[in-house]
């Protein structure tokens, strides 16, 4: 029987790079992928315990709630800091708690330090001096070397894209990347490396192209001896998955081929074929046999080709990648527009233009109001500067040719078209696109 062997510590302000991100990229940001990536190592047989450190009064913070009640983490509430320092009591106290743990629970043998910070390097020997194995967890562009190299393990997470609308539509087909075994960042799983000796990279994004590619890579893990007794065995995590379709079609993105969530991709490419996408509660998602299902896996339905086309799908198109466009009706953007055409002159940062939009509208819920002013960035409607800083470092205004808010609506409508267009190409229904953004 398998032990309560793993504890996991989420370093949640170096997941989030700091705390001037926004909820765009807190959208993106997957607790559940995270968690699923450790559990396949063997060396996690079952976690006994999890903590995310943060400040969680932070209302941005409120999107991962959802995550942190599905998957039992604990909530650490960490105070001491204020909005914009770059650093936080957080370090500290996780470090703490690794050691009480040490102390107050032999039987946790494995830590998980899902950050990227050097400081835990030291946190990482003194536990190897207790006898416990240690593995690492970070974005691989901000993990510090030393912490890589005194873990036992180091798990390389993909950082949360915020992607151009011009990085979904034309990548270069020269833009593939290369580790010293000559496949793309981040292959390293032995299923996928066997598959390269098969199949060959494509370059040719357009739609009908990936789609067959990515039947292609699918019908591999179903004929692969060694994938087959893994699929009626356990069944394969999808990060598996998303590995061989980095190495495939390089660049890929599943809004490529208009879906704004991977899983959603192989529920449809899975259709009317001997595999299908499954979930182990909490939060496992695998890719398994349907006639063959692991014990207590359930099966997620097929995506047939007249469901593509929904009202739903379409916000959700508009609401991933960019331009990120969010807006939930029409009546909300006017009066906001309308509030900061009053102040056109003033240049102002993101949350000093929350700050009075939510005293101005305060029947506006502050999610909403925090949607549609990055919508109106990522529309090019709220121009902010310095243009080379984050949006969190920018001072941003209204841009001088919009005189009135049937201007930015117009705007607004024509970039939410060219986005779909760019996606859907000939698919695109208007009639849908009509009744998500009826003005």
């Amino acid at each position: 029987m398998s032990r309560f062997n793993t504890a996991i510590l989420y370093d949640i302000e170096n997941l989030t790079k700091g705390y001037s991100f926004s909820k765009d990229f807190i959208k993106e940001l997957s607790l559940k992928q995270i968690y699923r990536q450790i559990l396949d190592l063997d060396m996690v047989e079952r976690i006994s315990l999890q903590r995310a450190y943060a400040n969680w009064s932070d209302p941005r913070l409120s999107l991962l709630k959802g995550e942190i009640n599905e998957l039992g983490i604990d909530p650490i509430q960490i105070f001491g800091f204020a909005r914009y320092h770059k650093k936080n009591a957080a370090d500290i106290q996780l470090a703490v708690d690794a050691m009480d743990i040490t102390i107050s629970r032999p039987h946790i043998e494995v830590y998980v330090i899902v950050s990227g910070d050097g400081g835990f390097a030291s946190l990482a020997k003194k536990l190897h001096e207790y006898g416990k194995q240690v593995i690492g967890c970070a974005y691989e562009n901000a993990a510090n070397d030393i912490l890589k190299s005194v873990c036992d393990h180091f798990i390389k997470l993909e950082a949360p894209e915020e992607d151009s609308l011009e990085d979904i539509s034309t990548e270069s087909k020269n833009t593939a990347f290369i580790n010293d075994k000559g496949l793309g960042i981040g292959i390293t799983h032995p299923f996928v490396v066997r598959m390269a000796n098969k199949i060959e990279p494509i370059y040719q994004v357009d739609k009908n192209s990936i789609l067959f590619h990515s039947q292609t890579i699918i019908n591999w893990f179903c004929q692969d001896s060694e994938a087959r007794k893994q699929m009626n065995r356990n069944g394969i995590p999808l990060s598996t998955i998303r590995e061989a379709f980095k190495y495939a079609i390089p660049g890929f993105k599943p809004e490529m081929v208009g879906f704004s969530r991977f899983a959603e991709l192989l529920q449809f490419v899975c259709t009317n074929t001997e595999s299908c996408v499954g979930n182990l509660p909490p939060s496992n998602t695998l890719l398994v046999f349907r006639t063959s299902l692991p014990s207590g896996v359930n099966v997620l339905p097929d995506i047939l080709s007249e469901n593509l086309h929904t009202p739903e799908r379409y916000q959700n198109l508009l609401a991933s990648g960019k331009p990120r466009i969010t807006i939930e009706d029409k009546y909300s953007l006017e009066r906001v527009v309308d509030s900061l055409i009053l102040r056109r002159e003033i240049l102002m940062n993101i949350s000093e233009i929350l700050d009075i939009l939510s005293q101005e509208l305060p029947d506006i819920e502050s999610n909403k109001l925090n949607n549609l002013c990055l919508s109106l960035v990522h529309c090019n409607i709220l121009k902010g500067q310095p243009e080379e800083e984050n949006i969190s470092e920018q001072k941003f205004k209204i841009r001088d040719d919009f005189q009135d808010s049937s201007q930015v609506l117009v705007h607004v409508k024509q970039t939410s078209l060219n986005k779909l267009l760019a996606i859907l190409g000939d698919e695109f229904r208007g009639i849908i696109f009509d009744e998500i953004l009826p003005w």
